[in-house]
């Protein structure tokens, strides 16, 4: 009674304070090992893309070798965190399309805070097919591109220049489209449209010269174009290169100038192992255009 006593009430107070806070945290952490292992996010969800990764995100850190993830039909790939958060399943190969898959995280998965997941989670998806791209009108000179939707069978077309188009290429991840575009100086410029933010961005400023028939590399990382009447372009990229030239994404830097006009492609590609630059690759997969593509 005497410590009481001696105690002044601002003293009380903030006894009382402590002691309810100690309470309050203790009812939090036993709330959450009731509640258990939250996702916050997953993806794909309704209908994905084929080349789709799958992710799971969760409010806490987790004990990475607690969680099993299961796919239905069964699935190649490889499995990885990307931080202590995200679960992420990158498949070997793409997803089959008008395919529906399943994803089960097993139950028992558990967070550094020591929470548990109780019972599975479970989410599904579909797999659409792709779009088909192409120039349209055939017959008129200010083609533009157009996609049509093998789901809806929906047409959009997604350039719009007043002078048109001469030829397309779609990256070999399907997400962005390089196509060469008439200016108002008669000469060409390579232009890019990506799928996915549905945004356009010029690439080339030719001038009156023309810079076309663009040609991406497997790894998307450079691209092939060929300049013809260089007159304007000198100024920016050097001495007279008629031929293909390699340029990198997204600096434009030149990486290669081929001095000579090879006759044909598959001279350029005789000459790849001479070259500077390590673009073997690239020239070996540079082809013509064709009329329509398709991507995912």
């Amino acid at each position: 009674m005497r410590f009481w006593n001696r105690l002044e009430s601002f003293d009380l107070a903030a006894l009382n304070l402590m002691v309810g806070l100690l309470l309050a945290m203790g009812l939090v952490v036993l709330a959450g090992n009731n509640v258990g292992v939250r996702i916050e996010s997953y993806t794909p969800s309704g209908s994905a893309r084929a080349d789709a990764s799958i992710r799971v995100r969760f409010f806490d850190d987790m004990r990475q070798n607690t969680t099993q993830l299961e796919i239905t039909p069964a699935l190649a790939g490889n499995l990885r965190w990307n931080g202590p958060r995200e679960l992420v399943f990158e498949p070997s190969e793409e997803f089959q399309p008008r395919q529906r898959y399943e994803v089960r995280l097993a139950a028992g998965a558990r967070s550094t805070s020591g929470a548990t997941l109780k019972d599975p989670f479970t989410f599904s998806f579909s797999v659409a097919l792709p779009r088909i791209v192409y120039l349209a009108p055939v017959t008129a000179p200010d083609r533009n591109l157009y996609t049509y939707d093998l789901n809806s069978g929906a047409v959009e077309q997604i350039t719009f220049s007043e002078n048109g188009l001469a030829d397309f290429n779609i990256s070999q991840d399907g997400r962005t489209v390089a196509y060469t575009r008439y200016d108002s100086q008669g000469g060409t410029d390579i232009w890019l449209y990506d799928l996915q933010t549905n945004s356009t961005r010029q690439l080339t400023n030719c001038g009156a010269s023309q810079c076309m028939m663009p040609t991406w590399s497997p790894d998307n990382r450079t691209m092939s174009t060929n300049a013809r009447n260089m007159t304007s372009f000198l100024a920016n990229w050097g001495p007279p290169a008629p031929g293909w030239w390699i340029r990198k994404r997204p600096a434009l830097r030149c990486c290669l100038r081929i001095r000579k006009s090879w006759g044909t492609l598959r001279s350029t590609r005789r000459m790849a192992s001479e070259l500077p630059c390590s673009i073997s690759t690239c020239l070996a997969s540079a082809s013509t255009t064709s009329t329509a593509r398709t991507t995912s």
